[in-house]
């Protein structure tokens, strides 16, 4: 693809050799400025499926399964950063 032509813009060109932001600045009769960098982390999206024994388990001791999704999603976030949850668990103060 080529890059835009709008001033210090990476940005892939969609139409008339501009990106969609400056397009848009084009057709609202406006000159070309560089566009903000983005900011923010970028987001990840995670879908969080509790197997249904597990579901079941949990509903036996009242724990609903949105709670459950929250606890994996804890875990796996605890995993990635390198944590040793099973550590974590026994060195917890009581």
């Amino acid at each position: 693809m080529t890059p835009c032509a709008g001033p210090l813009c990476t940005r892939p060109a969609v139409a008339h050799g501009l990106c969609q932001s400056h397009r848009r600045q084009e057709l609202a009769g406006k000159a070309l400025r560089p566009l903000r960098p983005r900011t923010g982390a970028p987001t990840v999206a995670l879908g969080v499926r509790v197997p249904q024994e597990v579901a079941r388990w949990l509903a036996t001791l009242g724990v609903p399964t949105t709670a459950a999704r929250a606890l994996l999603v804890a875990a796996w976030e605890w995993e990635t950063k390198g944590v040793n949850l099973q550590a974590a668990a026994w060195s917890r103060p009581r």
